[in-house]
């Protein structure tokens, strides 16, 4: 049964636990879910308690924050006191037996000792200041993992509500739940910002560090200015009585977009038309915009989202560079280049034509208005190894001439034998099918 009407000899009796607050339907415990950051007062002089669902519906656990405050002057110790709750051990029946407890490895209301030295168990005491978080061990963590642990009685699971960073700040307990990161401040740095910690402990000495490309500012601790671009991070660590604790990193974007980070990629490098390319970045990059940097003559003819398009090469066109250029509130980053290449959309000459001869057959890119306007060295050239197939036929439709696997551009073609007549040339190269008349004339 308990003792704490005896503190002081009874001449500060202490104030009734958690559970015991719940049963009288004294106070209402506040449920945690979700992370959060919690300042928790102490409960001589608050009724703020917490409540912390296992998945076991019998089982639960109460948080409370008990102090030198008030009756409870005579403690043995201060903190956060943890309850592991069974209600299947306190029901009317138990509590009239007064078996509640009788079972030391299943017990209706379970102090978890912070020092895990079971002394209340082992009747070695009646209570001692390692019993309450972080208390004389220092323990500032309560979960799976840790001793004491929050996992259930038979059968055993996980409870998978990590509580930790257990500080006391003057009156108050201060811990954060479920992971949270209690580290305020934005995401994306583009000259300077300001972090701060939620429900920060008083007493504690709070440290800053930072990534290259933040400078911290020597008179307003927290404040960082930004001296470059690219991935970034922000932490806090706390000097306590028991020890530092490094908060959890905050991960930042500093600057404008970085180009380097940009993966830009295609169907295939040699595409004739409709060609899909898209272009990836890092999330942490914080891009608000964008903008495609196409060659001459190219033509976007449908977005298909985020940094990726859909376009055409114009006609004749050879190889050039395309790039990506990204925005973000903090500005613009350079381009990344990739090399594109496409091939020519083709015609057939033949000259001289009519001919009573020889004639030549050629094979050259064409050129449009908008390419007649370039420079001779980047106007369009053909590949002198690509191969390439020519049929001759007469007006009756057979075959006058069969030639394969020619190289180069042109070929000639003796017609001096040939009877006047008009001819269609065939020629089938890198992929097109290209036609043209020929004329035989005596």
């Amino acid at each position: 049964m308990g003792s704490g009407n005896w503190n002081n000899n009874g001449a500060s009796p202490s104030n009734i636990c958690a559970w015991s607050k719940v049963f009288l339907s004294w106070s209402n415990p506040v449920m945690l879910s979700s992370p959060l950051s919690i300042l928790l007062p102490n409960s001589a002089q608050n009724n703020t308690l917490y409540r912390v669902n296992t998945p076991h519906a019998n089982e639960y656990f109460l948080l409370e924050n008990r102090q030198f405050v008030g009756f409870d002057i005579g403690l043995p110790g201060t903190g956060l006191a943890i309850w592991h709750v069974n209600t299947s051990k306190t029901t009317t029946s138990h509590i009239d037996d007064n078996d509640v407890n009788a079972d030391e490895s299943l017990k209706g209301v379970d102090l978890e000792e912070a020092d895990g030295n079971l002394d209340l168990d082992s009747n070695t005491n009646r209570g001692d200041d390692g019993d309450l978080f972080p208390g004389s061990s220092c323990n500032l963590s309560f979960g799976d993992n840790t001793t004491p642990n929050s996992r259930t009685y038979s059968p055993v699971v996980n409870t998978n509500k990590q509580i930790e960073n257990i500080i006391e700040s003057g009156n108050n307990i201060r811990f954060d739940f479920m992971g949270y990161n209690p580290i305020s401040g934005p995401s994306l740095i583009c000259t300077s910002a300001t972090f701060t910690i939620t429900n920060p402990p008083d007493g504690a000495t709070v440290s800053w560090d930072e990534s290259s490309n933040l400078t911290e500012d020597p008179q307003n601790p927290g404040t960082l200015t930004a001296n470059g671009s690219g991935e970034g991070w922000v932490e806090a660590t706390l000097s306590t009585g028991c020890g530092d604790i490094t908060l959890p990193r905050n991960e930042v974007w500093v600057g404008t977009p970085n180009h380097d980070n940009i993966s830009i990629t295609g169907d295939d490098w040699v595409v004739p038309k409709n060609s899909i390319f898209m272009a990836t970045a890092f999330e942490e990059m914080y891009i608000d915009d964008y903008q495609w940097d196409l060659p001459y003559g190219f033509n976007i003819t449908m977005g298909q989202g985020t940094y990726t398009i859909r376009f055409n090469a114009p006609s004749g066109f050879g190889s050039d560079y395309y790039g990506l250029q990204l925005h973000n509130t903090c500005g613009t980053s350079g381009r990344n280049y990739m090399m594109y290449e496409a091939p020519f959309k083709s015609v057939l000459i033949v000259s001289p034509n009519p001919t009573n001869g020889e004639t030549t057959v050629s094979i050259e890119p064409e050129v449009t208005q908008d390419e007649s306007l370039k420079s001779a060295s980047t106007q369009p050239t053909l590949d002198e190894n690509t191969v390439w197939d020519m049929e001759v036929y007469d007006s009756m439709q057979s075959l006058k001439l069969k030639k394969q696997k020619l190289k180069g551009k042109s070929t000639r073609i003796n017609t001096q034998s040939w009877k006047e007549d008009v001819y269609m040339v065939r020629v089938q190269y890198n992929g097109e099918i290209l036609t043209g008349k020929l004329v035989v004339k005596r």
